[in-house]
Parts: C-alpha cells; sequence; structure tokens
C-alpha cells in the first residue's frame, strides 16, 4: 500500500476487536472517528513508512460514537500527540448515567480519570462511577474540558503511575486549546470546502429529550450513527447500535426523516448479529432489514480473527452474499483505504463473503 494520498479517502485502521478511521483531506487536517484503545492508537505514530499512521501535527476535529474502552480511550494518547481542534460525543452524561449500561470496568489500570475527579463529579450516580468503563470515559471527558493547568496541583498522585494510569498522565500532557460538544440527529458538519458533510443521523433530538426514552435505550444503542459523503463515496459509521435502532432508523428513512442510503456500510459492533441481553428484548444488529435500507456496495468489519466476544458472527457473511455485498474485514485485509475511485487493502484477499465465513471459522 503506497503513501500517495492527493486526494480524499477514508482510512480504516486494523486495529483487531476495536474501531478507528482517519479521514484524510489533502490540504486540510484530517478528521478521525472514535479512537480504539490507547495501545493501538499508540501503535501508528511511527509507520509513516507504510502510509498508515496518523498525523503528528493536528486533527481538526474527532468523532466519538460512545464511551466504549475499544472506541474511546484511545483518545488520551491522540489528544496528548497531536492537537486536535474539536472533540464530538454524542450525549451528555445526564443521559449517560440514565441508560442502562451494566458492562464492568476492564482493569483497574483505567480507573484513574474517574477516581482523580471524583471530588469535583458530586452529582453524578455513584454505581456508574464505580461499576463502569463508560463512565470512566465520559469522567475523561470532564477531565478535558476542565482548566487542566490546576489538575496537577489538586491531584499530584495523577502523575504517579503506581496510582493512576498512563491515560490520566497523557491527559495532562495534552494542550488546553480543545474544544468538546454535545451533537444529535440535527447536526451536520462540512469539511474542505464542503467536499466531505457529516451528517449525525443517531441519537436522534426527540430521543435525547424526553427522559421516558432515555430510560429505555443503552449506551451501544446511543451510539452516534454518522453519514460521511464523499465527492464520489458515501459511508455510514453505526457504532455499537443493535437491531433496535436499525428499526428505528429504517422507519425515520422511510418517513423522509433521514438519508440511509450509503456504498460502504461499516458494520455495528465489529460484525455481531446476536445480542447477548436477550432478556431486556433487544433484537439483532446487521440486519436483513437495514442492509436492504442501506443497500451499501461493501461491507467493513472492524475486529480481529480470534473470535473473542463471538464477533463477528459467521451469519452476517451469509447476509452479505444474499445482498451482493462484498465484505472488507480488517482481521484479514488489514488496513484499508478507500480513494475516491478504488479500494486498497493492505493483504490482497477475497472479499467474498464465503471465502471470509470460511477464515472465521479457521
Amino acid at each position: 500500500m503506497t503513501d500517495s494520498r492527493d486526494e480524499i479517502c477514508i482510512e480504516k485502521f486494523n486495529v483487531g476487536h476495536a474501531d478507528l478511521t482517519l479521514i484524510h483531506l489533502p490540504t486540510d487536517p484530517p478528521v478521525v472517528i472514535d479512537t480504539a484503545y490507547i495501545g493501538d492508537i499508540e501503535d501508528f505514530y511511527d509507520q509513516s513508512e507504510t502510509g498508515r499512521t496518523i498525523p503528528s501535527d493536528s486533527v481538526q476535529h474527532c468523532f466519538l460514537t460512545h464511551f466504549d474502552e475499544d472506541h474511546v480511550s484511545g483518545l488520551a494518547e491522540l489528544i496528548a500527540r497531536t492537537n486536535v481542534g474539536t472533540v464530538s460525543q454524542p450525549y451528555p452524561f445526564e443521559v449517560a448515567r440514565t441508560a442502562a449500561d451494566d458492562t464492568p470496568g476492564i482493569s483497574d489500570l483505567n480507573l484513574s480519570v474517574t477516581e482523580a475527579l471524583e471530588p469535583q463529579l458530586t452529582s453524578l450516580d455513584r454505581s456508574i462511577l464505580d461499576n463502569t468503563h463508560v463512565a470512566r470515559n465520559y469522567a475523561l471527558m470532564e477531565l478535558l474540558a476542565q482548566d487542566r493547568s490546576s489538575i496537577e496541583s489538586k491531584f499530584p498522585d495523577m502523575l504517579d503511575p503506581t496510582k493512576y494510569s498512563k491515560r490520566a498522565k497523557r491527559v495532562l500532557e495534552a494542550p488546553n486549546e480543545l474544544t468538546i460538544r454535545d451533537i444529535d440527529g440535527t447536526d451536520r458538519f462540512s469539511f474542505h470546502d464542503d467536499a466531505v458533510t457529516v451528517d449525525v443521523l443517531w441519537p436522534a433530538t426527540d430521543v435525547l429529550t424526553t427522559d421516558a426514552n432515555t430510560d429505555t435505550w443503552t449506551i451501544n444503542e446511543l451510539s452516534g450513527v454518522f453519514r460521511v459523503t464523499t465527492p464520489n463515496q458515501t459511508h455510514l459509521f453505526t457504532g455499537d447500535i443493535s437491531g433496535r435502532v436499525e428499526a428505528e432508523l429504517c422507519a425515520r428513512a422511510r418517513r423522509a426523516e433521514l438519508k440511509l442510503e450509503a456504498d460502504i456500510l461499516h458494520a455495528s459492533h465489529h460484525g455481531a448479529t446476536e445480542d447477548p441481553d436477550r432478556s431486556a428484548g433487544r433484537t439483532v444488529g446487521n440486519s436483513e432489514r437495514f442492509l436492504g435500507q442501506v443497500a451499501p456496495t461493501h461491507l467493513i468489519i472492524s475486529s480481529g480473527t480470534s473470535g473473542n466476544y463471538g464477533h463477528p458472527d459467521p451469519a452476517l457473511f451469509d447476509r452479505c452474499a444474499d445482498h451482493g455485498i462484498e465484505v472488507l474485514w480488517t482481521g484479514v485485509h488489514g488496513h484499508i483505504r478507500f480513494n475516491q475511485t478504488s479500494i486498497e487493502t493492505a493483504e490482497p484477499v477475497s472479499r467474498d463473503p464465503y471465502v471470509l465465513k470460511a477464515k472465521r471459522g479457521e
């Protein structure tokens, strides 16, 4: 894969069971969607010779789909190494803490930001602070929004690696010139003289402003859904949404409230099609209905090949074959670059869904 990026292109990084996308703009700083794990994003600052690298000077905008570790924890490294102009998040914490997310923390190494902020975040729900990695990542955002020049004096132990994680230290090392904003389904962003647009399709404004609704949506279901349009392609990024959200989006599309059609669909939840929490009445993601409504030529799966968490589900390859959709899978194809008239992959492997399904079983 060459590094001749003199045109707009969208790059999907091979970060295992995580998500990281860069929108390259020839004469402007790039745009990033999700930041993977902190260790993953760190690996891409020293690969300029391969063309698979994150610019070290500036990123004009970083969009976060939601606050799971594999989508957001690399933000600390990104802002420490790179001048990031704006970070957009899909919902304020007042919504996040009412959502039914009971995922336990990944490890004690990631507790630092919440612990440091606890005296200042007195209004937050203690059960969220204690039990979810989502809260720790939102606390990171709260820390970014503050005057970090005073944080070290208030919490000197944050620089002690035996007590606080690398993530907290990297946040303190970041510049203060950072704008953080909440986004919803009414927002549109334009870049590179309007050659690239990012439309936020979800969470919808009515969902975020109705308490009865926010009580019923999980953190994954409140993932930001972004429709990115370039001169010759349209990409749809879906975070970790479930089939329930897909059905809602399809209904809104039928009412002409939004456009779902896209050339490239970035599969939700790393290609999962089964919701583990059956008791919550959730439906499967990457559904037949959604594939038909979006009508992509290509589906992108960002995950490793180990089959951890059951992702990607082998059934998804069958669905893609039925719809005539080519599959690109970072765990097999490696780094993927969408140029305006071509697609490059680090590994020249077949995109046939049935061939890839066989690799899923290896």
